[in-house]
């Protein structure tokens, strides 16, 4: 049996309340267009109809000192007097190498041993040598390391498959997400798509291990499904100003039309009753926003006790790609209403578009 534990999370330096990102975002959209005052207003509008409400983020992490600031000529990443769209790909992954070598220094004090494996887990950014191996190299070379990369929000559950798998050969497995969102927003992308984008993601950083010891999150089941005909549903590509996503409409409706099918194969490899999960266990959604939780719930009819850890990290997190749904289980594997014994039930989306998720048991201990 395989288990999850010793969660540890790191936040951004900087915390902001949603409603001031969105007007910092709308100042963007208006200087990169060297527009007046009604363009910031417009767009100001339709994000304010977007990225708030009573079942929307709250606040969100960031790394970056950009946001909230005005002086864009000063800005690290979003110096829009330089180019409109702010810096270039390579200068955001020298940022994003400064934040994630700082992260692993962080996570692995000098007295703190390394595991026997350690899976880096992102899709924020590329740099070789990684912070998992600068890490790794300052402390003798013996740690194995596999990146896990470029495979979004569900990129945890493929973690954990590597995780069960190098197990055989190792007594611990350290995974290790590092999701900078905030380095890839873009002023001069006004579609209604892309504004949605930019409401939705902060940054997140989450270790956590893989064992054989019986504590944390018993792994029971993990299964993983690509959406037939759905390859333009989520995008994730590189270009000249960094990495850019394309989330269709039609993902919700997707993801609906598959899900009970999909939930009926996970539950079943875990060999539990799925009428007796619904009606009893919990559900650890990857937030992709609002609608995917309410929508979710519906269809499941699920009541608001299930979902309560996933509507809590959106709201106060936001959605960080694959370091999400680490932070759902951190808050779930410590939560005493949630007893010894519970099923839990967790499920991410990714491109291709794929369904990924998890079947867990809490230990406790």
């Amino acid at each position: 049996m395989v288990y999850l534990s010793d969660f540890h999370i790191l936040r951004p330096q900087f915390e902001m309340e949603q409603k001031a990102i969105l007007e910092w975002l709308a100042m963007a959209h208006a200087y990169a267009e060297k527009s007046n005052k009604q363009f910031a207003e417009l767009i100001q509008k339709k994000l304010f109809k977007i990225g708030l409400g009573e079942d929307k983020i709250k606040k969100r992490g960031l790394s970056l000192p950009d946001i909230g600031h005005s002086v864009w000529k000063e800005m690290m990443i979003y110096n829009l007097d330089k180019a409109p769209y702010g810096s270039g790909f390579k200068e955001r992954m020298i940022f994003f190498d400064k934040v994630v070598t700082q992260l692993f220094e962080t996570f692995y004090p000098t007295e703190t041993p390394l595991p026997c494996h350690l899976i880096h887990v992102t899709c924020t950014g590329y740099m070789a040598p990684s912070g998992a191996q600068k890490i790794v190299s300052s402390r003798g070379g013996k740690t194995e390391i596999t990146h896990a990369y470029h495979m979004g929000c569900c990129a945890a559950m493929a973690g954990l498959r590597m995780a069960k798998g190098f197990l055989n050969d190792s007594s611990k497995v350290d995974i290790v997400h590092t999701e900078l969102c905030s380095l890839h927003m873009n002023p001069l992308a006004h579609e209604n798509e892309q504004l949605v984008v930019q409401s939705l993601f902060g940054d997140g950083y989450i270790k956590y291990s893989i064992t054989s010891e019986k504590k944390g999150l018993a792994l029971l089941s993990l299964h993983e499904e690509i959406i037939p005909n759905s390859l333009e549903a989520i995008e994730w590509g590189c270009c000249e100003w960094g990495l850019s996503m394309n989330l269709a409409q039609e993902v919700p409706s997707l993801i609906l039309r598959e899900l009970p099918s999909f939930l009926k194969s996970l539950t079943n490899k875990a060999g539990l009753d799925l009428t007796k999960i619904l009606n009893e266990g919990f559900f650890a959604i990857h937030p992709g926003g609002s609608k995917i939780i309410k929508e979710i719930s519906r269809l499941l009819k699920l009541k608001p006790w299930q979902v309560e850890h996933s509507w809590y990290i959106m709201q106060n997190y936001g959605n960080m790609s694959s370091a999400t749904q680490p932070h759902i289980w951190e808050k779930m594997e410590k939560d005493p209403q949630i007893p010894k014994g519970a099923t839990i039930v967790s499920f991410a989306f990714g491109p291709g578009l794929t369904i990924s998720g998890g079947v867990f048991e809490k230990c406790g201990g």
